[in-house]
């Protein structure tokens, strides 16, 4: 319930509020929806008594401020409601992709010293017999926890085989109590049961726990960095904060607040995610709509139904909607306004998404914006009167500043340098102990600016023109993907004496990797393609596998002997 508080000693001691206490006092009604889940409304007043649940839950199993979970689920009501439990009691959350493969899993679980993880159940089936060799503690999390007895029936009943493998999961982790973990349903977690003691989650290394270090870091994730390889960066409730009371402010302007729903197309590991389609809903008493798993097509009905007047997603999202038949339809004209970020909108696809609202006498225009995980998502974006075609728009909040540096010296409105940000949504640091060639960070007019590593310019009005990315990252239908991992992988065959990957255009996924190949004399092609599948299935996430394979006698070279990407596909 909303008057449920607990006493102050379980309360964080930082002086700033908790992205629960923001969402806490948000003065919206008991009784308004806070999430909708396959057609379910739950209240304000049910996500209180849930997240209360989930609190009570970490206490009794000897979970307190300053220890760290993994969170590595979709867009589910129970991966609310643990995130702001953890955040209430001064956990810091570490966020993952759910379909990472599990050695990646396990590894971000370690990095950060978490005492548990929590993860989707249909895991299971593809790493059952390496689930007990996890760094921490597991809880496996499924979709009936957030359905209805009478649908709990059915899903269980197509789901026997995975709860059969979970329960002889459970009792062979029951029976090795020397090991670093035990596993468990989140139903088990969730009762009163004494059988579970404080000693079975405890932490893979104390000594990382990230706030042994930086005590305001409440949140972790892993992205690009600002050079191109993956970093964790460690975020305060502070910066989600901040950032969501800007995003709100920015947006202001729009005809309407978006108390009919924002579409949660974004997933909460994602910084745009959390910070918009979640943590901006709900500390703002709005309403998220969440799609545990992307599917075009049901999107495009739910838009269809008017349940929704905000959406928020990268550009595959966008291009996908428009193929989709059900997506043209009158409730278009409902929409409000929808955003862009997580990677570079084409003119087309903005065009092509504004015509269509426009046929059916709706308002809403599709704005792109920038940001990064190290500002907490958002930074800048465009919005309804200020609004300038190819730019990312302006920044959302007055002590917002975008500064591009060029030769070490602020360049003129016009010219071409790198993205410089300040403001106080900036993450506390990288966790990574990995050398920079040079800081991330640097001090000016007593300021602090982070340097993103992007390329870009900014007109005399302020509007940000984004060109490019210092480094080889890319993203394939929204997710970061990094070549020189692929490459990483590709090298480990046998059949392969060097590799080089690069990422093309894609009118589906925005882009996907190609992999060019040279390999060792003798090797058959064919085989030296099933091995390198098979090393890729489990090494490497769906995005980032490549979707073709180029067989060359030897790589293109530079002068002084890199690898010439240019001259790779030309």
């Amino acid at each position: 319930m909303q008057s449920d508080r607990l006493s102050e000693n379980n309360r964080k001691t930082h002086a700033h509020m908790s992205m629960y206490d923001k969402i806490h006092q948000n003065n919206a009604p008991l009784k308004a929806p806070s999430l909708r889940f396959y057609g379910r409304r739950i209240t304000y007043e049910r996500l209180y008594e849930r997240i209360s649940a989930f609190e009570k839950a970490f206490i009794r199993r000897g979970f307190s401020a300053g220890d760290v979970i993994t969170l590595a689920l979709p867009n589910i009501p129970v991966a609310v409601y643990i995130f702001y439990a953890a955040n209430k009691l001064g956990i810091t959350v570490c966020l993952v992709h759910p379909l990472e493969p599990l050695d990646r899993i396990a590894y971000f679980a370690s990095k950060v010293g978490s005492k548990a993880v929590f993860m989707f159940d249909e895991i299971t089936e593809k790493y059952y017999d390496r689930l007990d060799n996890l760094p921490c503690s597991a809880i496996f999390c499924s979709v009936s926890d957030n359905i209805s007895a009478f649908e709990g029936f059915f899903y269980s009943a197509a789901t026997h085989g995975r709860r059969k493998m979970i329960s002889r999961l459970i009792r062979r982790t029951r029976k090795l109590r020397s090991r670093p973990c035990i596993c468990c349903t989140l139903r088990d977690f969730l009762s009163s049961d004494k059988f579970f003691a404080a000693s079975d989650f405890r932490s893979s290394d104390p000594a990382r726990c990230p706030k042994v270090l930086f005590p305001d870091a409440s949140v972790v994730m892993n992205s690009g960095g600002t050079e191109g390889f993956p970093k964790t960066v460690l975020l305060s409730d502070d910066a989600f904060n901040r950032s969501a009371d800007n995003i709100i402010n920015a947006i202001s302007d729009e005809k309407d607040p978006p108390v009919a729903g924002m579409l949660a197309l974004l997933p909460m590991f994602h910084a745009f995610g959390l910070g918009v389609v979640f943590h901006l809903v709900l500390s703002h008493g709005y309403e998220a709509v969440l799609f545990p798993k992307y599917s075009p097509p049901s999107i495009a009905r739910c838009i269809k139904k008017g349940r929704v007047r905000y959406l928020a997603g990268v550009p595959t999202v966008y291009k996908s909607l428009l193929n989709e038949k059900a997506f043209d339809c009158r409730n278009l004209g409902k929409l409000v306004a929808a955003f862009c970020g997580g990677d570079a909108l084409d003119e087309k696809t903005r065009e092509s998404f504004d015509a269509m609202v426009a046929k059916h006498n709706g308002s809403c225009r599709l704005y792109q914006g920038y940001g990064l995980t190290e500002t907490a998502g958002v930074f800048c974006t465009n919005k309804a009167g200020h609004s300038r075609p190819g730019s990312v728009g302006t920044a959302i909040g007055k002590d917002y500043e975008v500064m591009i540096l060029k030769d070490g010296k602020e360049a003129e409105p016009g010219e071409t340098g790198e993205i410089c940000l300040s403001s106080p949504s900036l993450m506390i640091s990288y966790y990574d102990d990995i050398p920079s060639a040079q800081p991330v960070f640097f001090e000016t007019g007593g300021k602090r600016y982070l340097k993103t590593g992007d390329i870009g310019k900014k007109d005399k009005d302020g509007y940000l023109y984004f060109c490019d990315r210092v480094k080889r990252m890319t993203k394939v239908s929204g997710v970061n993907v990094f070549p020189s991992q692929v490459e990483e992988a590709l090298r480990i065959s046998d059949y392969v004496s060097d590799a080089a990957v690069k990422a093309v255009p894609d009118d589906r996924k925005g882009n996907v990797t190609e992999a060019y190949i040279v390999l060792k004399p003798g090797a058959d092609p064919e085989e030296a393609r099933r091995d390198m599948d098979g090393i890729c299935l489990h090494r490497l996430n769906k995005w980032s596998r490549p979707v073709r394979y180029y067989f060359l006698d030897k790589l293109p070279r530079t002068a002084i002997g890199k690898i010439d990407y240019k001259r790779l596909g030309g």
